[in-house]
């Protein structure tokens, strides 16, 4: 099996790049602005938990958050566009074991159950974990990558929750109203400037893609 970190690593970055080709961009506006959508690479339980965990990752605050940006299904349409087979298996493995620890922590709850306090939960154990704790699941993949060996789900949890936590996040700049609206953005490219002070020439906001 390819190295689950490459292998993920490898999927953001196609994804980033992804999103900054022109032939997407009139499927990912369609993404923005469709009422419903139906999923093109996750399942039908996992897209209901997709929704939940890119609204907490991005939440609503003064711009639109993840609901309302419509990022999972952007998120859905570029892995699916994107990922190789052997890059789906893994994401889809690492999704199945994020939701059974879930299930796990919070008694068994149904999937068509989870509100978004429970992934706020679950994100929060993986994500703001102790050093020592990230280190501990940090040495338990790479142990099972050497020994080409399953995770348990709490490692594969952990690995699972940066790595949507990073492909909501590269969805989020590559959104068109986020582009537009919130990361500096430039309709007609003006003259290419170099090592230049990002708080003077956009006011600290990066550039949109």
């Amino acid at each position: 099996m390819m190295n689950r970190r490459t292998a993920l690593k490898n999927l953001g970055l196609s994804v980033g790049a992804l999103g900054m080709a022109p032939a997407i961009g009139s499927l990912l506006q369609s993404c923005e602005t469709a009422p419903s959508w139906t999923p093109q690479f996750f399942s039908g339980a996992q897209a209901q938990l997709l929704e939940l965990l890119v609204e907490t990752i991005i939440p609503e605050t003064d711009i639109p958050g993840g609901k309302s940006l419509q990022l999972a299904p952007q998120l859905d349409l570029m892995v699916a566009t994107v990922a190789e087979e052997e890059q789906k298996q893994i994401l889809t493995q690492l999704f199945d074991q994020f939701t059974a620890s879930l299930q796990t922590d919070h008694g068994g709850i149904a999937v068509s159950k989870v509100q978004a306090a429970h992934i706020d939960a679950q994100l929060a154990k993986y994500l703001r974990a102790s050093a020592e704790q990230q280190q501990a699941w940090s040495t338990e993949i790479d142990a099972a990558e050497e020994a080409n060996s399953p995770l348990t789900d709490e490692a594969a949890s952990y690995l699972f929750a940066g790595q949507i936590r990073s492909l909501t996040v590269r969805v989020f700049k590559t959104n068109e109203y986020i582009g537009e609206n919130v990361l500096a953005y430039a309709p007609i490219p003006g003259q290419q400037q170099g090592c230049v002070d990002l708080q003077e020439t956009t006011g600290g906001k990066a550039w949109s893609l």
